[in-house]
């Protein structure tokens, strides 16, 4: 009998391409997969070989590209309030929570697999009685734990969100509109499962959450940490998602730059600082939210971009570097930097994974995507994080000395130096130097661990012992009553 495999990623690219690399995993071993969400994902996830249905019912139009403004654009139509951003999806899911489950339900899956930032796929699944899988496309549960939020993700505390009134009125909102209590048993963006974890990273890169250092956290989730598996990068670049753009001509515009400069002798430097910085978090980011202790994504990026270009624009560098410096899709987003040293070009959108191999180093805001890609290729980091797992990711790459970088990684948009920056980069590029031998030790590691494959393994054994320890049919409970 073909296994039925519900996925409920969120339609971010770093959390999305772990999902689509295990999704083809799953496919050749013979699965029949279904993702939900918006139309943003629906060209990856078909291509990925799963079939595409849209999610929210509703909320908004089925074409709609755009999750975040649209989500925006529902709240300020329907006069919801403002609520901190780790609530903002479980408040706007309760419009529309049993659109979302039948949709679910008319797959009749035998597993969903979700992101653990997706309180509506855990609704869904107790709704259905489908047993609930999360897959991790971070750097394990401690990211998420008490210290690392209240550093990482927002100037709210975890003690503050769950005492404040907006989360008991998104909990209440929930509990009126389908009778499940949403943070009974998890918390927002901490929405783990009780019966399988898969954690798209190796454990030596991975941050536990602690009973000490993360007691509210620990307290929630202690038994869910102990059904984790950990399987490495989850990355296949046929399924990739590239980026908010995909420019075949602009790809090929970079990859000739590469060999002019090979031919010139000099190594290559890719700096990226993902798509959420240079996209959502450019102009707007939600109340509270710190990218790297600036206010914005565009006051983040030239402070790291700066220091960069007059890092490399000395007269010893312009000789021996060329750098590609991603600047994302805002037009003149560079016009801030100045006028640029004539080894340093300007990229909107990359393919990531595949320029990687064609580089020597890799400056990066250590998302766990991009942490895993350079390291399955080898590459030293020069780690730049903005907020949410990138500063636990960059510690954790320098205690294991696959990267270079002097500064707070909590603050790095604030403390970095043009000099520190200037070292770091001939540190990364020094081709028998100990950043490189790590990075290449790790990222040996990594592939071992299996990635999607094991990914894909780990779930259908897990789905063939529910089966084993049922054998009556499954019972979807809330279907007749959607």
């Amino acid at each position: 009998m073909t296994i039925s495999v519900a996925v409920v990623p969120i339609p971010f690219v770093g959390h999305l391409n772990p999902f689509l690399a295990v999704v083809k995993a799953l496919v050749k071993a013979g699965a029949r997969v279904t993702c939900f969400g918006d139309a943003s994902i629906k060209k990856a996830v078909v291509k990925a070989g799963a079939e595409y249905r849209f999610y929210y019912g509703s909320l908004f139009e089925p074409d709609e590209k755009h999750y975040t403004l649209a989500v925006a654009k529902v709240k300020e139509e329907r006069g919801l309030p403002d609520v901190p951003h780790p609530l903002s999806r479980a408040q706007v899911a309760t419009l529309c929570i049993h659109e979302m489950a039948a949709a679910v339900a008319a797959v009749n899956p035998d597993v969903i697999v979700f992101d653990p930032f997706a309180t509506d796929a855990v609704v869904v699944s107790r709704l259905l009685n489908i047993p609930p899988v999360s897959l991790i496309p971070y750097s394990g549960m401690g990211i998420m734990g008490d210290e690392a939020w209240s550093l990482g993700h927002t100037d709210i505390s975890l003690a503050e969100l769950i005492a404040s009134k907006e989360f008991q009125e998104v909990r209440e909102g929930m509990k009126a509109a389908c009778g499940i209590d949403p943070f009974d048993e998890s918390l927002p963006m901490q929405h783990f499962s009780k019966d399988l974890n898969i954690v798209t990273v190796i454990e030596e890169l991975t941050r536990s959450l602690d009973p000490v250092r993360d007691p509210i956290a620990f307290g929630y989730n202690k038994e869910a940490q102990e059904k984790q598996v950990f399987v490495g990068g989850c990355v296949e670049l046929d399924a990739r998602q590239n980026g908010l753009m995909d420019d075949p001509k602009e790809h090929e515009f970079l990859c000739e730059k590469i060999d002019e400069a090979r031919k010139a002798g000099k190594q290559i430097l890719l700096a990226s600082l993902g798509t959420v910085v240079t996209g959502f978090l450019w102009e707007s980011p939600p109340d509270g939210f710190k990218i790297g202790g600036c206010d914005t994504g565009r006051a983040f990026f030239e402070a790291v971009a700066g220091c960069l270009v007059k890092a490399v624009g000395v007269e010893a560098l312009v000789q021996k570097v060329f750098v590609i410096l991603v600047c994302g899709p805002f037009p003149n987003a560079a016009e801030g930097l100045g006028e640029l040293p004539p080894n340093v070009v300007c990229a909107k959108s990359i393919r990531q994974a595949e320029l990687l191999t064609q580089c020597d180093a890799f400056l990066s805001h250590l998302g766990a995507n991009s942490m895993t890609e350079a390291l399955i290729a080898g590459k030293p980091l020069i780690p730049f994080p903005a907020f949410g797992d990138q500063p636990c990711n960059a510690q954790v790459v320098l205690k294991n000395g696959a990267a270079s970088g002097s500064w707070e990684m909590w603050r790095s948009g604030q403390s970095a130096t043009v000099e520190a920056v200037r070292a770091s980069v001939v540190e990364v590029l020094d081709q028998s130097g100990s950043c490189r031998k790590n990075a290449i030790r790790l990222g040996e590691k990594i592939q071992s661990a299996g990635g999607g494959e094991a990914a894909a393994k780990a779930l259908l054994d897990f789905v063939s012992r529910q089966q084993c320890e049922n054998q009556s049919p499954k019972v979807n409970g809330a279907v007749a009553s959607l």
